[in-house]
């Protein structure tokens, strides 16, 4: 029985050992047209040549390995730096005659670019005064900032020397992320906990694509369209490679799962890439905007409004002069296409928003009273520093700002269930009549004037119909349980 059981074990190594170089020989490479140089010569690895004793991952190992780093960070002064989510773990596997009075870190990262680029997150070099880089030879190497993206924890940053031995720096291949299938092969190279561990090769497959709203340890991504992963990952192996079985890097190492085994989580490489690309040529991402603010449709949003369209996004604010408010989009309005592909969740929308070029005018198919219409939009470019501006001098009334409930981020925030109706108060100007008659952020507002509110746009409307009030205007709202009314008197 013993040695039936052994024949059996035999009979399925091979044949899971056929399957990858049968794979491996039906997914050639191909050129993308995205700006980012894609493979398209023979295959990185094939493993039906490598050998008959030999995993194909072995041969991988062999491409992949010689383009990791290990990437050491110093900062300065005294504190720890927030990025660092594996800061614990590395001090326990550093050398005693190591530690310094700067703050080290660590993570990894790979060479995208012969010349001494190097992709990595923008977690494991946030803060960073002084950098380097190790490879899985022993060879290190001084780094300069090239520029990084928190939004997505992308970071670039290059070698300073020429490499020793006078040659280009080996470079991974990049394949192409949107091509590869839940099922398919993964192997993460890295270096976990330190540089004692440096280029630990993990294989698994690719378990799930498009996952989002995920908490990140160390870093506040908002786009996020995360690979999901078997193969391990542990704290250090940020910014290393995930590569496919030929050998091409197909997303970069940023997250693990801290209360489960057997999960991380990859940025797929098109994106990375197409951020570095951009943080090499000028030191920034540029990307597109359209000014508007956005929610989930529901069916149950959808059947409370009698809306005849169960799938796309729901605009809740429209910015004043805003590329969106000079096509004409308006609250309410539920876009359900975005240059032609359709649109089923706010994260994905945000991300194809982001992802297109400034200036270019785009065609949005929308679901407005009852009828589908087509909006044309010029996409602007998204600039912090001018939409922090704008937000400062977006005007109040009676010293309040609001958004509207139906907004799934405003109810988390307030702790609002999904029957609650009006506007939510998010914001009290301290010097107000508002705030002197007790209202406070999370306050639902019902009515106003004897007139129910809907939404943002009925709270709009009836702002605009009594600007010129000067008597008290009734509010009823709803604070803590307690629904009260509430008479603020305009300014003189």
């Amino acid at each position: 029985m013993a040695r039936v059981h052994s024949r059996i074990c035999l009979v399925a190594a091979l044949a899971l050992q056929c399957a990858a170089v049968a794979v491996a020989r039906a997914n050639p490479p191909v050129s993308l047209t995205n700006g980012v140089q894609k493979s398209d010569t023979a295959p990185a690895v094939d493993p039906g040549i490598y050998g008959e004793f030999h995993s194909p991952f072995a041969r991988v190992a062999e491409i992949v390995s010689p383009t990791v780093v290990y990437v050491e960070i110093k900062k300065n002064g005294a504190g720890r730096r927030r990025g660092g989510p594996f800061d614990d773990f590395f001090h326990d596997f550093t050398p005693r005659d190591r530690r310094r009075s700067e703050t080290p870190s660590s993570g990894s990262g790979f060479v995208m670019d012969p010349r001494g680029y190097i992709l990595t997150n923008n977690h494991v070099i946030e803060g960073a005064d002084a950098l380097q880089v190790t490879f899985l030879n022993g060879e290190s190497y001084p780094c300069e900032m090239v520029g990084s993206d928190p939004r997505t924890d992308i970071a670039v940053i290059r070698i300073t020397e020429r490499a020793r031995d006078g040659k280009p720096f080996p470079a991974l291949k990049l394949g192409d992320s949107d091509e590869i299938k839940i099922g398919d092969w993964a192997i993460a190279v890295g270096c976990p906990f330190g540089a004692q561990l440096a280029g630990t090769v993990t294989v698994g497959v690719i378990s799930a694509k498009g996952r989002s709203d995920l908490n990140i340890m160390g870093a506040e991504i908002d786009l996020q369209d995360f690979m999901q992963t078997d193969a391990s990952i542990n704290f250090g192996n940020s910014g290393g490679p995930l590569v496919n079985i030929r050998g091409e890097a197909v997303g970069v190492n940023a997250a693990i799962n801290t209360q489960g085994q057997g999960i991380g989580f990859a940025i797929p490489i098109n994106l990375a890439a197409s951020v570095a690309q951009q943080l090499i040529s000028i030191g920034r991402v540029r990307r597109g905007y359209l000014g508007i603010g956005l929610d989930e449709l529901t069916r149950e949003l959808a059947e409370g409004k009698d809306w005849e369209v169960y799938e796309g996004v729901v605009v809740t604010d429209v910015q004043e002069q805003s590329p969106a408010a000079k096509g004409g989009l308006q609250v309410d309005d539920v876009i359900v296409e975005f240059d032609g592909k359709p649109v089923q969740h706010a994260k994905t929308f945000r991300l194809l928003v982001a992802g297109t070029d400034v200036g270019r005018t785009v065609k949005l198919k929308v679901f407005r009273s009852g009828k589908y219409r087509d909006v044309s939009i010029t996409l602007g470019e998204y600039d912090e520093r001018t939409l922090a501006q704008a937000e400062a001098d977006r005007p109040t009334w009676l010293g309040l700002s609001v958004e509207d409930v139906s907004s799934r981020a405003v109810r988390e925030k307030f702790a609002l269930d999904g029957e609650e109706r009006g506007v939510v108060v998010t914001q009290v100007d301290p010097d107000s009549p508002a705030s002197k008659k007790g209202l406070a952020p999370g306050a639902l507002i019902l009515e106003i004037v004897n007139q129910e509110i809907g939404g943002l746009a009925d709270y709009n409307r009836i702002r605009e119909e009594l600007k010129d009030r000067s008597k008290p205007i009734t509010f009823k709202v709803k604070d803590g349980g307690t629904v009260r009314y509430v008479a603020l008197s305009p300014a003189p």
